[in-house]
């Protein structure tokens, strides 16, 4: 947000196209990366739960993440997906997204979040370990990697506007 110390100061269309044209090799858009996974997740504890109860509701889930987990590492030679049709487990697939433009579903899941980040690409399409999330726990693989590329000018013209007047 501008303050009242920037009150007048604008960017020039002129402006902003210098700075595309001097900067585009490194004006890139976000890594991005696509995953398949199941969500457990833990049971919403009753208001009369005690933590014990509780505990003892998220171990289940735990106990039900490691079967699961259990069955795709038990036969090295079968891929994910036939592991999955074998079983009927159900998952969900992401197009690709930065950490900023994570599904609404695991933008606050900052564990998850690392986990397919910190993926390397000869990792893309392998069984991740499973991750415990406040919510519940993941079971995952990075299915796509789409690397930085270069932005059009109309991509980047909001960023650039946004650091040229942070400027002036």
């Amino acid at each position: 947000p501008r303050g009242v110390w920037s009150e007048g100061v604008q960017v020039t269309a002129e402006e902003v196209q210098e700075y595309y044209e001097a900067n585009k090799e490194i004006i890139l858009s976000p890594e991005k990366r696509g995953v398949e996974y199941m969500f457990f997740p833990f049971p919403v504890p009753a208001e009369e739960e005690t933590p014990e109860q509780t505990r003892a509701a998220q171990n289940k889930v735990a106990a039900s993440v490691n079967e699961t987990y259990g069955k795709f590492i038990a036969d090295e030679d079968k891929t994910f997906d036939e592991v999955v049709k074998e079983n009927d487990f159900k998952t969900d697939i992401t197009e690709p997204f930065s950490p900023a433009e994570a599904p609404e579903n695991l933008a606050n899941e900052r564990a998850l979040l690392i986990s397919v980040f910190r993926a390397t690409p000869d990792q893309v399409g392998e069984l991740a370990q499973p991750v415990r999330t406040e919510s519940g726990w993941y079971i995952l693989r990075v299915t796509e990697i789409v690397d930085p590329a270069p932005v059009t000018l109309e991509e980047a013209r909001a960023d650039i506007e946004q650091l040229l007047l942070e400027e002036k």
